[in-house]
């Protein structure tokens, strides 16, 4: 089945209830029922625990993303995400950090929860396509998903990741592990040079930069504004959100006739723990001409989600690539 018709499904959040077998109900609140910034409460059982999920979509991109944050009495993030599979196969995954309550045990109830969440969500899922499927074999809201005639057009394969901490590179002389590095994520100065190039021109240069430091990641680079060049940043209207830092914005990079949209990101107005980066900027590694610390060209961290710096000091693996989204 095509992304366009998985993505027309998932993307009425008022019908979650009709596939989601933990969730009774979700009421909005406020008028926006689509994009980020849509706000909802979501009833939710599993077993003898009730509970009222507060949540707010912090990222989407139609067809490909959609990101949520809880800020009820569980905590966290989830995100789901759509890839083309085999053929008109398409690939959705479901993510989610989450933090429990004291009286659930914090913690121990997360890990606890892990392999029932983990059977839930993969039940979620089947539901999910047969919902889908359905759709295409009776015609459903067939203009909506571009399904045309064929019945046979494609499936949609389910992953729920529950893979293993995996085991970390090993580490040399002066080296550092992405597994040694803490969550929550740890804010630091970098004494280092740091560049950025894009269309043949050095867009910031700086040595007053930070990094943010978090498990199974290649550090993100902070840059202040003041040593960014003017006119290159525009923001653009992308938000997403961090459960440690916020929310955050993004900006197009245009830099010698080239334009980089939502290439780079910032937070106004981030956690107390990370307040020193509030206006500052991050960018995307992969999406620039280059970037440096010191004299070192980095490399960017795998995927196009996430946008760590991966220098020859930094050991792994890191997260980002597929098979990875539950380390």
């Amino acid at each position: 089945m095509p992304r366009s018709a998985v993505w027309a499904e998932l993307e009425r959040i008022e019908a979650h209830v009709e596939w989601m077998r933990d969730a009774t109900a979700i009421r909005f609140v406020g008028d926006r029922r689509r994009g980020v910034g849509t706000t909802f409460e979501c009833d939710t059982k599993m077993g003898p625990i009730r509970l009222t999920d507060v949540m707010e979509i912090t990222d989407w991109e139609p067809g490909s993303r959609m990101a949520v944050a809880h800020r009820g009495l569980v905590t966290g993030s989830g995100q789901f995400s759509l890839e083309d599979g085999p053929g008109t196969a398409t690939t959705i995954r479901w993510e989610e950090r989450l933090r429990f309550p004291w009286w659930l045990g914090r913690t121990v109830g997360t890990r606890l929860a892990r392999p029932v969440l983990v059977a839930l969500w993969r039940g979620n899922l089947r539901r999910l396509r047969a919902r889908v499927e359905a759709s295409a074999r009776h015609g459903v809201r067939s203009s909506e998903c571009s399904l045309g005639g064929d019945p046979h057009l494609g499936r949609i394969t389910d992953e729920v990741t529950s893979s293993p901490r995996p085991r970390p590179d090993a580490v040399g002389p002066g080296m550092e592990s992405v597994w040694d590095y803490p969550r929550p994520p740890r804010l630091e100065r970098v004494p280092h040079r740091i560049r950025v190039r894009l269309g043949g021109e050095t867009i910031a240069d700086t040595t007053n930069a930070y990094r943010v430091l978090e498990t199974s990641h290649p550090p993100n680079y902070y840059l202040p504004p003041d040593d960014i060049q003017p006119g290159v940043l525009v923001r653009s209207d992308r938000r997403s959100f961090c459960e440690w830092k916020g929310t955050a914005h993004y900006f197009d990079v245009h830099a010698g006739g080239r334009v980089e949209p939502d290439a780079a990101w910032g937070y106004d107005h981030p956690g107390a723990t990370f307040a020193p980066i509030a206006g500052y900027v991050a960018f995307y590694a992969g999406r620039m001409e280059a970037c440096f610390v010191d004299d070192e060209l980095i490399e960017p961290q795998p995927g196009g989600f996430y946008g760590g710096w991966i220098t020859s000091d930094v050991a792994g693996p890191f997260k980002g690539g597929s098979g990875t989204e539950s380390w």
